[in-house]
């Protein structure tokens, strides 16, 4: 206990206070008693104090303790698990929740480690997250745990220091995050729902013969089912309920439900069963598996093959004007309330088309559908208002942007400084040029929350006018793409490091190349000719003795010529000599001249720069080749008159072209070729591309285009 500082005050001052009695009063033993009771009055106020601070410092400890008591009972009552560990990964406290989401006792838990309810974590990475725990702040990250009964779920856990007692601990909160897995990818399904809805809808509201077998074609897409059909029906009382028209798309190997000639000539009858009738026109749909319906309807289902169906009324005019439908004839499923929203939706967008009758108000539906899904799918809209600077955003823009919408003051100045500091002058000129100049806002940008954190948002908008074409304001949306960036970022690098891999298998297939035209060289030519040579001393010494052997002789020289021909020819393609001896232009003369000798029937034409750089082997090999195939397909299949080839200089660019006047080629098929495809990988794995054009009946053109400096290339490729 603290003595009080009033009371030792008191104590000190006693001695002064006696002098000063001594100086006044004469009789000593007064003063005496007097100081007698002064200092036992002082003992007395001395004994209150130290009672009153004892009981004051007892109130205070008190006062901690239910605190503490609180503190406690709120982290017990806690949703979340919250775990406190050593440096050791040993569990040194867990709260209720916990123990509720693990399936083990407190006293189990605080025999554990963190690698044993974490199956992501072993001793060497539990070590590895202390050292990489920063001091202050938190650290979120995902993992997983194990419960007790050996399920594995994914978590989210916010881990902090804490020093207690001279030791370090960590305090980790940990949050079950598998209903929000599932949310997302419910919402991600959702998504695709709506995208492929949107196609299905602009297909239809594209005007063109084909509408709605593309709008079709969307919905097959996005219900991933393995045939969708439209069929517009008539009921009349002497034919009774017919097809007037159908349309229809089937995923690969599924056979059509209509035939085509049947269908186009109306006479067609509705070989559904009449319990499917009355269900759509009482604007119901029909769906189930084969396996629960009746018999006459497995029937009907059977004889197609199908195993799971759903169907939609589409209504024209008020009436019951046809349906649409879905079969799946892999598997038999149930359809998920997403796929039923689609295809009613898909059914109303039809009856719209088809009718061309209450189009405002069915699609004023289908936008607020639209509208909802976009609010599911994280997808945030905008006004702004120029007239008093007012800027009113969604929920999803608020949640987007990372701020309070009670604290946010929303305007355009606002906006901006949510805006990341490098992009704020390009986000600005958009805005500009899209009021003043009538350029679309469509811009991809970053943002920076209140709590520094980064995101790229994709932002498209549209301008407001009056009825003089000034501008009111601006509209639009705005969608968080950080995913999407970062997802472009690793494929870019993936496409990188697939052009180097290419390189380098490029430069180890020309040195193979190479290799083998100088062994064919100078082994079998040398060997060949050595045979030459001995069958000419055979021929010349015995060869006038007899006829047969002067014949033999001469036809094995003639076959050992042949083979010399064809080893040289193996090895002019395997790695030109020319290209080592003279260079790329003399390389690519040479070849056109032997093209121009076996084509006497086509002109050929030459045109070449005079000198040009020096460029990397596989920059030359790249450009002979082209030349090389370029001409090989126009012998074999361009049955052209004239052929021109060109090599010029466009800026830092080395350009060259063939064409040919013959009968060109499927423009579709100018980008299946395997010798096209090649030449691509090559001009790409130099930094270069390749273009080419054709007309039907018109001709070819084949271009490859390289960067003069080979600096631009990975020389440790």
């Amino acid at each position: 206990m603290v003595t009080p500082p009033l009371f030792l005050f008191l104590l000190n001052r006693a001695g002064d206070i006696e002098l000063k009695f001594q100086s006044v009063f004469v009789d000593p033993g007064w003063i005496h008693t007097a100081l007698d009771l002064l200092i036992w009055l002082v003992g007395l106020l001395g004994i209150i104090v130290v009672m009153k601070w004892r009981q004051r410092e007892d109130w205070q400890l008190s006062r901690v303790q239910q605190e503490l008591q609180l503190t406690q009972a709120a982290v017990e009552q806690m949703h979340d698990s919250l775990f406190l560990l050593g440096k050791d990964g040993c569990i040194r406290y867990v709260n209720r929740a916990a123990i509720r989401n693990l399936g083990y006792t407190r006293q189990e838990l605080l025999q554990m480690r963190v690698m044993d309810i974490n199956p992501d974590a072993d001793k060497t990475l539990w070590m590895k997250h202390w050292e990489r725990m920063p001091q202050t702040g938190s650290w979120t990250f995902e993992t997983h745990h194990r419960r007790k009964g050996g399920e594995i779920f994914p978590v989210e856990v916010i881990s902090s220091r804490l020093w207690h007692g001279g030791r370090e601990y960590l305090l980790s909160i940990v949050r079950d995050i598998s209903q929000h897995r599932k949310t997302e990818a419910l919402l991600e399904r959702r998504l695709q729902y709506v995208t492929r809805l949107s196609a299905f809808s602009r297909g239809l509201l594209q005007p063109s013969p084909d509408a709605i077998p593309r709008a079709l074609k969307h919905l097959l897409e996005a219900t991933v089912a393995s045939r969708v059909y439209l069929a517009q029906v008539g009921d009349t009382p002497d034919q009774g309920v017919s097809i007037a028209s159908s349309h229809e798309q089937c995923a690969p190997a599924v056979e059509p439900r209509f035939k085509e000639p049947e269908c186009q000539s109306g006479s067609l009858q509705v070989s559904s069963p009449q319990r499917w009738l009355r269900v759509l026109r009482q604007n119901q749909p029909v769906l189930g598996l084969v396996d629960d319906l009746p018999a006459e309807e497995q029937a009907c289902l059977l004889e197609r093959g199908v195993l799971s169906i759903l169907i939609m009324p589409i209504w024209i005019d008020k009436k019951w004007g046809g349906y649409i439908g879905l079969d799946d004839v892999w598997k038999k499923r149930d359809w998920l309330d997403g796929e039923v929203d689609v295809l009613r939706t898909a059914a109303e967008m039809l009856g719209v088309y088809l009718s061309h009758e209450k189009a405002e108000t069915t699609l004023r539906n289908s936008e607020q559908r639209l509208s909802e899904a976009q609010r599911i799918a994280h997808i945030g809209s905008w006004e702004w208002c120029l007239h008093d600077n007012s800027l009113v955003w969604s929920d999803e823009t608020y949640r987007i942007f990372g701020v309070d919408p009670d604290r946010f003051v929303t305007s355009y100045e606002g906006f901006l400084e949510c805006v990341a500091p490098d992009d704020r002058d390009r986000v600005r000129a958009a805005v500009d040029a899209a009021l003043w100049e009538g350029a679309v806002y469509s811009i991809d940008h970053r943002i920076q929350h209140p709590d520094g954190a980064m995101r790229e948002v994709h932002e498209q908008g549209e301008v407001i006018f009056d009825g003089s074409n000034n501008p009111l304001g601006m509209r639009g949306s705005v969608q968080d793409v950080t995913r999407q960036k970062e997802t472009e970022q690793q494929l870019q690098q993936l496409l990188k490091q697939n052009q180097r891999l290419h390189r380098r298998s490029m430069r180890i297939q020309e040195d193979d190349r190479k290799r083998l035209a100088h062994e064919l060289h100078d082994e079998m030519g040398q060997l060949l000719s050595a045979i030459k040579m001995d069958v000419a001393y055979i021929q010349k010494k015995w060869g006038h003795n007899s006829t047969e052997l002067a014949s033999v002789t001469a036809d094995i020289q003639d076959i050992v010529f042949q083979g010399i021909q064809g080893i040289r020819e193996i090895t002019q393609r395997l790695r030109p000599p020319m290209l080592d001896q003279f260079g790329l232009l003399d390389a690519i003369q040479e070849l056109v001249d032997k093209w121009r000798q076996r084509n006497r029937d086509t002109e050929i034409s030459l045109s070449m720069v005079d000198e040009i750089p020096r460029l990397s082997d596989l920059q030359e090999i790249s450009l002979y080749r082209c030349v090389q195939e370029g001409l090989t397909n126009i012998s074999r299949h361009a049955q052209a008159d004239y052929v021109t080839v060109s090599l010029r200089f466009e800026d830092e660019w080395l350009v060259l072209a063939l064409e040919d006047n013959g009968r060109g080629m499927d423009p579709a098929s100018t980008h299946d070729g395997l010798g096209l495809y090649g030449l691509k990988q090559r001009a790409e794995a130099v930094g270069g591309s390749v273009c080419c054009r054709s007309l039907d009946g018109q001709g070819f053109w084949l271009s490859m285009i390289l960067p003069l400096a080979p600096a631009r290339l990975d020389g440790n490729d």
